[in-house]
């Protein structure tokens, strides 16, 4: 839980699986941290395949709140700066409740603030979704998609990509040290108590003969 001790975060849920699970796979070669991410979300149709390299990601910045509702400043969880776009990823640590359409707003608006490059913006909203289906926000006549995500549709997703990844044997480079981070980051989720359970996958069967 380096990022939220580093930023003097407290110690809440949201805090600790952020800094967690976003913080561990962010050591991911990029391309394969975007499409954990983008595979994870319930609709990723309007989502860009190839991300390019991550060239910075912070936790918790503190942004104007010029023009919002907030008094000091807008603190998104998550900001990443791939070469193609940016993304912003907004945290609940659960999974049916606490996003909000104001705090999306906030944080829309405050990128604004801060950012006049005119690189796309990706919005993704983690946890907390009542609503599954995608979102929409119109700030200053340009429509943003906020993209909604599950925290168990990553483990699945990192589960998966784990089982392909030890499939392969032929050598590639981060091979190795990427299945010690998807280890971790399920070993993470276990932590937080989500779990990748197949029920009828591997367990044993019976015959019964009846007389």
């Amino acid at each position: 839980m380096l990022e939220n001790t580093l930023n003097n975060k407290t110690n809440s849920r949201e805090d600790q699986i952020t800094s967690t699970i976003i913080g561990l796979l962010k050591y991911l070669p990029s391309e394969l941290f975007w499409n954990i991410i983008r595979n994870a979300c319930n609709d990723n149709s309007n989502l860009p395949k190839l991300p390019g390299d991550i060239d910075f990601i912070s936790f918790w910045d503190k942004w104007s709140a010029e023009e919002t509702i907030n008094k000091n400043y807008v603190e998104p969880d998550v900001f990443i700066q791939f070469s193609e776009f940016n993304v912003i990823i907004e945290v609940k640590p659960y999974e049916d409740g606490g996003q909000y359409k104001q705090q999306w707003r906030n944080q829309i608006t405050a990128y604004n603030n801060e950012f006049t490059e005119g690189k796309k913006l990706i919005y993704i909203s983690l946890g907390g979704n009542y609503i599954k289906t995608n979102d929409k926000l119109i700030y200053k006549e340009k429509e943003y998609i906020i993209n909604k995500c599950n925290w168990t549709g990553i483990l699945l997703e990192v589960s998966d990509v784990l089982k392909e990844l030890k499939k392969i044997k032929t050598p590639f480079p981060n091979k190795l040290a990427s299945i010690r981070i998807l280890e971790d980051v399920i070993r993470g989720f276990n932590f937080f108590g989500y779990f990748d359970i197949n029920w009828f996958e591997g367990m044993n069967t019976y015959t019964i003969d009846y007389e």
